[in-house]
């Protein structure tokens, strides 16, 4: 999503926690976590210059991040949202949406590892600063990472990841130049070391950039030569643009006409990964190695949490290609003198998405709430699933005759539109954009491009 500076401080402070529910308890039995619980107050911070809205519209959430117990509530006309908690940790995220004559403009923040404990200092409300979006003329439709088991044979086979942009506005958009990349960690599990930790209250939070590590690639052409039409899609075979069902039918047929790649033989040279494009994959729709930092010979993303963004340089940095081998966009990864990344701004940023994994509880953010202010969960791997785009219900229902199809039956999409379906029979989908894939998206069973039987 394109971002707007209506940033009052893109912060996702981390403070430490413990957590147990009091939600847990039943009727008739005493409280088993009697004297562990806490009053919590949350302030909204909204940006400076935001526009008019009417308070209480916005939904404050706490997530324990060991037990999965959640809570919410409406902040009230002083922004503030309060709770009574079990002592633990919490992840606080804060959504609010305001229309503004032809545009919505979605309010996001959130907070990592709160902690809420006999000790911890609660007389002041917790702060969460909220970051502005629009929505984006170009999205991430899904992202396929997991794999899928090699039946009839044994094992499993994560050689198919793709990724679907989409153009989720009315206007023509173009994918001449975006820039792809995936952020260091490259496992939302992993150690971030990116992150600034405030000397006086030893609060966390993001840069004022991204770093991408490996490679960063980028879509061919001039300005105008890859036009996408309203509701038209670009996949992005991030390994193998070759028809995998010929030997692994759970997996998906890649080699098609709207297929870009991320193929470059002289600086990937695995063959598993990377195997020679198939015949109707034209050669001039290869994305383009902008800048390789790393020393990798096949080029992937997380199978399991991977962070996937998008993004543009704009012409007053130069082309794209100058701006990445500009040795002042370059960086080390602190405490990693071998391991370089790529800065990009987070106001370039397009779109882009953070997933967890379904099979840690030490997930953490990567990617600051002025680009994702939310995540979405793959739970587990190799069995063919993806993370989708919820449908807009409200938009997709507002275009005249459009032949909407309901009866989703793939996951937890909360319109009931089966999206993929509506496509088929010639309809046009706008999919929800919030700037939060926590309400953006949900795990789909199977991958939108297999077409076998499961």
């Amino acid at each position: 999503m394109k971002k707007y500076k209506y940033i009052a401080g893109i912060v996702l402070g981390m403070v430490a926690v413990v957590l147990c529910s009091c939600n847990d308890l039943l009727d008739g039995k005493d409280n088993p976590y009697e004297g562990t619980t806490r009053e919590l107050t949350v302030r909204l911070v909204y940006p400076e210059g935001h526009p008019d809205r009417e308070g209480g519209s916005a939904r404050v959430t706490l997530e324990d991040v060991d037990r999965g117990t959640v809570y919410t509530a409406s902040a009230g006309n002083d922004d503030m949202a309060r709770f009574e908690v079990a002592f633990g940790i919490y992840r606080v995220s804060a959504r609010d949406r305001v229309s503004e004559q032809d545009a919505v403009i979605y309010f996001n923040g959130a907070r990592d590892q709160m902690i809420v404990s006999a000790a911890s200092d609660l007389s002041q409300p917790v702060n969460i600063p909220l970051v502005a979006s629009k929505t984006s003329q170009i999205v991430i439709k899904e992202v396929y990472c997991g794999g899928c088991k090699k039946d009839p044979l044994e094992g499993t086979y994560q050689s198919d990841k793709y990724v679907i942009l989409y153009n989720n506005s009315e206007k023509v958009a173009y994918l001449d130049n975006i820039c792809f990349g995936t952020v260091d960690p490259y496992n939302a599990y992993g150690t971030n070391v990116w992150l600034i930790a405030d000397p006086e209250t030893g609060e966390k939070s993001f840069r004022d950039y991204v770093p991408l590590v490996e490679c960063v690639w980028g879509f061919p052409g001039g300005g105008t030569d890859y036009p996408l039409e309203p509701g038209g899609q670009a996949v992005m075979c991030i390994n193998g643009a070759i028809d995998h069902t010929l030997q692994y039918p759970l997996s998906v047929d890649l080699n098609r006409a709207d297929c870009f790649v991320c193929y470059d033989n002289t600086y990937y040279t695995n063959t598993t990964y990377h195997p020679t494009p198939g015949d109707k994959v034209r050669t001039d729709r290869y994305m383009q190695v902008l800048r390789k930092t790393g020393t990798a010979k096949a080029y992937t993303i997380s199978v399991d949490s991977p962070t996937t963004l998008f993004f543009k340089v704009p012409a007053e940095a130069g082309t794209a290609r100058e701006y990445m081998n500009d040795a002042a966009n370059e960086v080390l990864k602190p405490g990693y003198p071998g391991t370089r990344c790529i800065k990009v701004p987070n106001e370039w940023i397009m779109d882009g998405m953070e997933v967890f994994s379904g099979s840690s509880t030490g997930n953490a953010k990567r990617l600051a709430p002025a680009i994702d202010a939310g995540y979405v969960t793959l739970t587990e791997n190799f069995l063919g699933r993806t993370l989708y785009r919820n449908v807009d219900a409200e938009a997709t229902l507002a275009i005249e005759g459009n032949p909407v199809v309901y009866g989703y039956a793939y996951g937890n999409d909360p319109s009931g539109i089966d999206a993929e379906a509506t496509l088929k029979a010639g309809g046009r989908v706008v999919y929800q954009d919030t700037n939060n894939s926590t309400q953006d998206f949900h795990e789909r069973s199977v991958q939108s491009l297999h077409t076998g039987v499961r």
